[in-house]
């Protein structure tokens, strides 16, 4: 790593702010995949299949109705040392958060008249809280409130988990108990946060400016579409297997994503850290050979912990489903490639947001959309669950080729091609002992793909104990 001030200054913050997203996120969400096997036991693919499809659709609807307000406050606020600026730039985002709630129940409701919802009202909070969730958790990043959303996700997280088994195992609930752990502890997350926070001080009805408005939208709107594509080309293969295939198969297919879905958890606590510091950053000197080093350092530490992962999944995953889910089995480590492929895209993504060229995200979605929407609904009869790996990988690679194409003239010297041959053979011969292989071969190449994570990572893991050992040392002193 270079010495420049500005490459450590940058990798410190990358580093730090990575370690805090990771208690508040992915912890939590490892916590949840050891309860698998309780909650897959007691649910069944059917009831499985339809909370995944609520939460998928979900995830089309909220960006419509936010305007991804979200993402405009994220970007303004951390640019802003003007206290009025925020005022403004809350006042507004709290008036789309109430009209979208308010969206959001009534066309549940709406809908509810043409076609049977189970749980409808559920199902209504449900989506609204999560509208609510998105934004609030963009509001404490923007103010630099890292440990307050960490502390809030540990909350939320224990409140979720404890609700979660009381109502599966004492009222013997279904899908009303995912229902209801996720609006109670949603609603827990906000009103901590807002506790210590305070973020409603910036509430000002006289701050609400049309001329700001509208410089928002002009960020978040090419976003709305992309969040449709992002959508079309990665969630739409839920609906399309419950459509074709069964609310049950799409159950199974759900399952088999929760592997990735950890995963995608846990690198995403990178990729909030890097969009943090790519915003921050942008056009700082010697911002290029940063940015080409991190995606060297993001490869390595991605693929090589899905090599390690893969195996960890053959050894671990009889004993965190139940077996009524066993189908999913063979799905698991290609999800987790595929997720690996859809952090990268990502990450080569906050570029653009650093930019404030948000249209050419728009762009690569729709590439990675038509991929996938394609190789899925020509396939889906033949191929059955696999057409939605083969679409998914397919759009996902789209994805990362085309923005790393877009992006090309943002990387230095010094692409690592040698570790990233060894990491894709690495993830061959892992798929092939995945299916080949026995508990004693996979259990020794895990030992093996261990060891060679750890020499890829080496700089990285080093890094991260030097700020530890510091942080360490502040708090005896």
């Amino acid at each position: 790593m270079s010495n420049s001030s500005t490459m450590n200054s940058s990798t410190k913050k990358l580093l730090n702010g990575s370690m805090i997203y990771f208690v508040g996120n992915a912890l939590t969400q490892l916590i949840s995949l050891l309860l698998m096997r309780f909650v897959t036991g007691n649910i069944t693919p059917a009831e499985y299949g339809f909370f995944n499809l609520v939460t998928t659709v979900s995830n089309l609807v909220i960006p419509f109705v936010t305007l991804q307000i979200a993402d405009a406050v994220f970007k303004f606020v951390l640019k802003s040392n003007d206290e009025n600026e925020k005022k403004c730039y809350f006042t507004i985002c709290y008036t789309v958060a109430l009209f979208s709630v308010v969206i959001i129940v009534i066309g549940t409701f709406v809908i509810s008249f043409f076609t049977e919802i189970p749980n409808a009202s559920l199902v209504a909070i449900y989506v609204a809280s999560y509208a609510v969730f998105g934004i609030y958790q963009k509001i404490i990043r923007s103010l630099n409130k890292n440990k307050i959303y960490v502390q809030g996700n540990l909350i939320k997280t224990v409140i979720f988990l404890t609700l979660e088994i009381l109502l599966i195992s004492m009222l013997d609930m279904g899908i009303e108990a995912l229902l209801l752990s996720h609006i109670f502890s949603i609603a827990f997350f906000i009103v901590y946060s807002e506790l210590r926070v305070k973020a409603l001080k910036y509430l000002n009805f006289k701050f609400l400016n049309v001329s700001v408005f509208k410089t928002m939208m002009r960020f978040s709107i090419p976003l709305i579409p992309n969040a449709a594509f992002w959508w079309l080309t990665s969630s739409v293969n839920n609906v399309v297997i419950s459509a074709k295939l069964g609310m049950d198969v799409n159950g199974i297919y759900s399952v088999a994503g929760r592997f990735s879905g950890v995963l995608t958890m846990v690198t995403s606590v990178l990729n909030m850290s890097w969009q943090d510091t790519a915003i921050a950053d942008y056009g700082s000197e010697n911002f290029s050979s940063f940015f080409t080093h991190t995606f060297n350092s993001f490869v390595k530490l991605i693929f090589s912990a899905i090599v390690v992962l893969n195996t960890a999944v053959y050894i671990v995953i009889p004993y965190l489903i139940d077996p009524t889910y066993y189908d999913a089995i063979p799905f698991a480590p290609f999800l987790l490639t595929i997720s690996g492929v859809s952090t990268m895209s990502g990450f080569v993504a906050q570029i653009f947001t650093g930019k404030g060229e948000t249209g050419r995200i728009l762009t690569t979605s729709i590439f990675g959309m038509i991929a996938n929407v394609v190789i899925v609904i020509c396939t889906i009869k033949s191929l059955g669950l696999w057409a939605a790996v083969v679409g998914s990988f397919a759009a996902d690679s789209v994805l990362l080729i085309t923005r790393i194409i877009y992006a090309r003239k943002e990387f230095a010297k010094g692409l690592d091609y040698k570790s990233f041959v060894l990491i894709s053979g690495m993830l061959v011969a892992g798929m092939v002992l995945y299916f080949k292989g026995n508990m004693l071969v996979n259990l020794i190449w895990f030992a093996i793909s261990i060891f060679v994570a750890i020499l890829l990572n080496l700089e990285f893991i080093k890094n991260i104990f030097t700020i530890l050992f510091r942080r360490k040392n502040k708090v005896n002193t």
